[in-house]
């Protein structure tokens, strides 16, 4: 419908059926585009929020990844990562895979503030995931706190394995590098 200027109708097809699953295969911007192109960013936000909650891991991040995309292409960036954050920080048990989502997508954008608060969260609620604490040594790294990023690679708690512990070895001998240089 939308492809032929039918957007008012598209609009109101999709929403009529957003909530009795026949929505859930589309995953994709369409339903970002449907609802933008009219002005409303409400709607897309609530259900891209269900499709990024109730997805299994790798869906959830094509959705997200999707999701803000369209809402960076429409200037709209800030106002999506807030929005996630907020339902996020409302769920009763915190989702440590949304919130690293949102550290990374608040890098990626340059919003020093919010990466720094999504980085804290997880290395409050996960100090033990090296996943985690070497996300936040990078940022840490990128944003000229090489001391801060050693640090947290110089505490990390064993690898589990030989080649993640090389890996570390690898970035703090990295960051040592950066921080002489």
């Amino acid at each position: 419908l939308r492809g032929q200027g039918y957007y008012q109708e598209a609009r109101d097809l999709f929403f009529k059926h957003k909530d009795d699953g026949y929505t859930d295969r589309y995953r994709n911007q369409n339903h970002i585009e449907v609802f933008t192109d009219q002005g409303d960013f409400k709607t897309p936000l609530e259900i891209s929020w269900n499709f990024i909650r109730y997805s299994e891991n790798y869906s959830r991040q094509n959705s997200f990844r999707s999701a803000e995309n369209s809402f960076r292409d429409r200037g709209k960036l800030v106002a999506f990562l807030d929005g996630i954050r907020t339902r996020v920080e409302e769920e009763e048990t915190l989702n440590l895979e949304i919130v690293n989502l949102l550290a990374e997508a608040y890098a990626k954008a340059g919003i020093v503030a919010g990466a720094d608060e999504m980085h804290l969260i997880l290395a409050e609620k996960n100090p033990y995931n090296q996943k985690y604490a070497l996300s936040r040594a990078l940022w840490f790294s990128k944003t000229g706190r090489t001391e801060e990023a050693i640090d947290i690679i110089d505490n990390l708690h064993p690898a589990p394995t030989i080649r993640e512990e090389v890996q570390n070895q690898v970035q703090l001998i990295g960051f040592h590098l950066k921080n002489k240089s």
